[in-house]
């Protein structure tokens, strides 16, 4: 768990501080100050410094091209270096998604008045919204029969060029289940920040929200267009100035009318992640299935009994998952660094991993491309585990649209 996240300009100035309460205490300015000055002149060396590491604290820092410095701060050691790196990526490039990146070079005082809209979804990068709506590193989405994505990608298709743009898609419950071919084409890591930033919002029946593409746009601002179709479908549109808002609900209205039926059957995929057709071990408390090869992810939490105490179970369950996550990768890390050097863009596989902690067993899996975490119920033995993952990681690769 992250205790800290620091942005800091080229002088060491602290632009935006979140501090998080975990036993620590935030470092003070001249700490922060020296930190970045250590990290200046390591740069001036010809040399990278990306973290430091003592035994119970792990500080990591990333430099970015406009002068700015993000750090974060944690005592939880089993997460790997390379994840906390991955997360002030993000964050960076959250705030050039919000803001621009000419903003970023602007006075340090309008840019700590800046950054002040942007902590909604630093702090949900950071893992502070919820274990069970945090952690998953990739673009979340549905799997659905081959009926029903067929019939909302024909109605994103219809809407696009009904309002002569490229980029439409649909989520249900926040997640994907269909878009245009130019949607999908977008940078992942983008489609990625557009998803936690919507999550970062309020329900509204339809937003106009200005944002930039930080890998392909990110001086030149586009509009980002929603509109509900049912309580629980969204359509998303990226446009430029000339379309209204108004005019997107009676387009939208429109290309969708002949997917309704679609849209309602889609709702039966919640709040579990997948259609009550597909049967998993009844031994799963949650598992996260991952994609690597379009850098998507599929979290199934199975229905479960009305008592509190089951929710609680659940939520404790996917805390820990997330920490096991990180335990494989770095052992993955660790098993890549002992093999010979291998070809450039091959990946590093390792055997399946069960681990057994706090009276449950959480295992990993691989097959192809797909990689599935699970924790699994406190009597399940061991030996046994790698066997209901396998089978529960078979059923998500037999669903139709799992793409």
């Amino acid at each position: 768990m992250v205790s800290l996240i620091c942005l800091l300009d080229n002088h060491g100035t602290p632009l935006l501080t979140r501090h998080y309460d975990n036993g620590t205490e935030a470092p003070s300015f001249p700490t922060l100050a020296l930190l970045s000055t250590v990290v200046k002149y390591s740069e001036h060396g010809g040399y990278q410094l990306d973290q430091f590491a003592s035994d119970n604290m792990r500080v990591v820092f990333r430099s970015f091209p406009e002068g700015l410095l993000l750090v974060a701060m944690t005592g939880d050691l089993a997460t790997p270096e390379s994840a906390l790196g991955r997360m002030l990526q993000r964050i960076h490039d959250a705030i050039v998604m919000v803001l621009g990146a000419s903003t970023l070079s602007g006075s340090t005082d309008a840019l700590k008045r800046q950054l002040k809209s942007v902590v909604p979804l630093v702090d949900r990068l950071a893992g502070r919204a919820g274990a069970a709506d945090s952690g998953v590193d990739m673009v979340e989405i549905l799997p659905l029969s081959s009926t029903e994505r067929a019939d909302l990608r024909a109605g994103a298709s219809s809407l696009a060029a009904a309002a002569h743009v490229d980029h439409v898609a649909v989520t249900l419950g926040g997640r994907f289940v269909a878009g245009t071919p130019d949607w999908w084409a977008l940078d992942p890591g983008g489609v990625l920040l557009i998803q936690q930033l919507l999550a970062t919002q309020p329900p509204a029946l339809m937003r106009d929200v200005p944002l930039f593409l930080p890998k392909t746009s990110p001086e030149v601002a586009f509009r980002l267009l929603t509109c509900r179709l049912t309580a629980e479908a969204e359509v998303l549109l990226l446009g430029g100035p000339e379309l209204e808002l108004t005019k997107l609900a009676v387009l939208a209205k429109a290309a969708f009318q002949a997917t309704a039926a679609s849209l309602y059957a889609c709702a039966t995929h919640l709040p579990r992640g997948c259609t009550s057709s597909v049967a998993f071990p009844d031994e799963m408390l949650i598992f996260v299935c991952i994609r690597s090869d379009v850098q998507q992810a599929f979290r199934y939490c199975p229905p479960l009994p009305p008592e509190p105490s089951a929710t609680d179970d659940q939520s404790r369950a996917a805390t820990n998952l997330q920490k096991f996550m990180y335990h494989v990768e770095a052992l993955v890390e660790q098993h890549a660094r002992d093999q010979p050097p291998v070809e450039s863009g091959t990946r590093t596989e390792l055997s399946d991993v069960v681990l057994r902690e706090e009276d449950r067993c959480y295992v990993a899996v691989n097959s192809g491309n797909h990689t599935l975490f699970a924790a699994l119920k406190e009597e399940v033995p061991s030996y046994a585990a790698t066997a209901i993952a396998r089978a529960a990681l078979q059923a998500v690769q037999s669903l139709a649209g799992y793409t």
